[in-house]
């Protein structure tokens, strides 16, 4: 049986519960490669798109951008998009800032998720994506867009509802802010 999670075309996520009960965790001993006689939390693999956003801190503001394509056009979100295999999250997310924003930055600590499930006609999972946000310190460089992208703006958090954002958009500049703040 050929195992389809060797030499992917992009990385699998997998979920895992750390599971307390009377102050005590469970782990598993698993029985199959790649982890074979290791003790782990439960979990499986999800195979969707995984997606990484990046809330930018720069003087108490964020960057917030529009995008320019489907499925979210039209929306003010975060800068960020899709990790490629072989990447680390903090690789593909500097990349991925890079790549939309020319901006560089400095990845701190993982703000918070989304997933988003679009539906066909017939109930049938057409896109799904699970997006990871992280805070991130900017170190250098103003926004200069490419074509996913139509406009960018510095903002204060209390600023984002006045526009059109992804859903959840203000709880994860919430907590980045709080994040990107923390002293190393």
């Amino acid at each position: 049986m050929a195992d389809d999670r060797i030499y992917p075309q992009r990385p699998f996520l997998a979920v895992s519960a750390a599971i307390i009960r009377d102050g005590k965790v469970l782990i598993v001993r698993r029985a199959r490669k790649p982890a074979v006689a290791l003790y782990t939390l439960p979990g499986g693999v999800v195979e969707a798109g995984e997606t990484l956003a990046e809330a930018i801190i720069r003087d108490g503001k964020v960057l917030i951008v529009r995008r320019a394509r489907k499925p979210a056009v039209a929306l003010y979100t975060l800068p960020g998009g899709v990790v490629e295999a072989g990447e680390t999250l903090a690789e593909a997310i500097v990349r991925e800032v890079r790549e939309e924003t020319a901006l560089t930055i400095e990845p701190v600590a993982l703000a918070g998720h989304r997933e988003v499930i679009m539906r066909d006609a017939q109930g049938r999972a057409e896109r799904h994506f699970v997006i990871l946000s992280f805070a991130a310190r900017w170190l250098a460089g103003e926004p200069v867009l490419n074509d996913e992208l139509d406009d960018a703006r510095w903002l204060a958090p209390a600023d984002l509802a006045a526009l059109e954002t992804t859903e959840g958009l203000a709880e994860i500049v919430s907590a980045a802010m709080v994040l990107a703040g923390k002293p190393d």
